[in-house]
């Protein structure tokens, strides 16, 4: 928390890192690509900040991990996001990913 870095696992990688040298994807995501309903509000503290973002959930992505850099397109939302937690969750009828996000500025 001292220094801002993040640790996480990402598609088999150790990363220790500031969470903002992430990965743009250039990836966005729509109805048409994915997303399922309406992204939900979320507050919580980050890193020892409160940050607000998104909970979102989409047809399985893999393009989607965290540190990723996507567009989030749907009626309520607009714009550039960072993920900064999620994960793919199968089981016998269903493929999602479900993540988090923040603003990417």
């Amino acid at each position: 928390d001292d220094c801002g870095a993040s640790f996480y696992f990402s598609k088999g990688y150790l990363y220790i890192r500031d969470i903002r040298k992430g990965d743009n994807t250039k990836f966005t995501l729509t109805s048409s690509t994915g997303l399922i309903g309406s992204p939900d509000i979320f507050e919580k503290s980050y890193h020892g900040k409160t940050v607000k973002g998104f909970r979102v959930d989409a047809l399985l992505q893999h393009k989607v991990s965290t540190a990723s850099i996507l567009t989030l397109k749907c009626q309520t939302v607009v714009g550039k996001f960072r993920v900064i937690s999620g994960k793919h969750v199968a089981n016998k009828s269903d493929f999602q990913t479900q993540f988090d996000c923040i603003s990417s500025k």
